[in-house]
């Protein structure tokens, strides 16, 4: 099973990501990882957002399937075993996940979309030192509307990014099949 972790800049997918993985014994992967790889091999600023999510958008739109097979083979991603997936924004690559997940319908795809509310997001972001305008343009990109405007709503379960991490985990949980079939 992939658990896909998807929600705006601030969130808390990561923390999520790496809390869920820990619980569930399972290995952590993160698109955004992947991205600054790219970046990195082609000498871009790792330190701008604006560029990390303009060739993240970029990648996905020259072909989101290409983007996934590359991106889970990067992650070594190994078909046979469980994986939290940190960091979805773009509608195709969900899509392509799915396509790829019927096709071996024994390893089902589940997307939780943190819903955490705008002035929580941006109190965490100026505490990661981004200010007012910088939260703006990040949250002003095309990733960021795809985001907000599709993934949300395809979303298998949506959780608030508010609580004790302990307790979205639970939620998480909760939200798995393999949890609902067997309590």
């Amino acid at each position: 099973m992939i658990v896909a972790l998807a929600g705006a800049i601030g969130s808390g997918k990561t923390t999520l990501a790496r809390a869920l993985a820990d619980r569930l014994g399972w290995p952590t992967a993160s698109f955004g990882d992947y991205v600054r790889e790219q970046a990195r091999r082609r000498g871009l600023d790792l330190g701008s957002r604006k560029v990390l999510q303009d060739l993240g958008q970029s990648l996905v739109e020259e072909n989101p399937e290409r983007f996934l097979a590359e991106a889970l083979e990067w992650m070594d991603y190994d078909a046979a075993a469980g994986l939290v997936l940190d960091g979805l924004r773009h509608e195709s690559v969900w899509q392509a996940l799915r396509a790829r997940s019927e096709k071996l319908p024994e390893r089902p795809v589940v997307l939780l979309f943190l819903d955490t509310p705008e002035d929580v997001r941006h109190a965490r972001l100026r505490d990661r030192g981004l200010d007012d305008a910088a939260i703006a343009t990040a949250d002003g990109h095309r990733a960021e509307q795809d985001l907000t405007a599709h993934l949300r709503a395809a979303a298998d379960h949506r959780l608030t990014g508010l609580g004790s991490v302990s307790e979205l985990v639970e939620l998480a949980l909760a939200a798995l099949p393999s949890r609902r079939e067997n309590p």
